[in-house]
């Protein structure tokens, strides 16, 4: 028989201020709000807290999309902010 631990959620108050920011800027990512660079540095900190291969599919392939196009590293360092052109 297959067991499932259960994880609590955490509310506002256990989570910290760098934690609620990143939420605030995924939320800006789902609206459209962020300029290229912006989306850019949201997916590098995705890539580098290993959020980015735990949320929904969409955020792991374009994290692996901005990887092999140059703007990230694997580490979640960016290299280059800006598309060409």
């Amino acid at each position: 028989m297959k067991t499932t631990t259960r994880v609590p959620m955490m509310d506002a108050t256990e989570m910290g201020e760098r934690d609620m920011l990143l939420f605030g800027r995924i939320i800006d990512y789902e609206q459209g709000a962020l300029d290229h660079a912006q989306m850019v540095a949201l997916f590098a900190d995705l890539v580098r807290t290993g959020l980015a291969w735990h949320l929904q599919g969409s955020y792991g392939r374009t994290a692996q999309s901005l990887i092999e196009a140059g703007y990230i590293t694997r580490s979640g360092d960016v290299i280059d902010p800006e598309p060409e052109g």
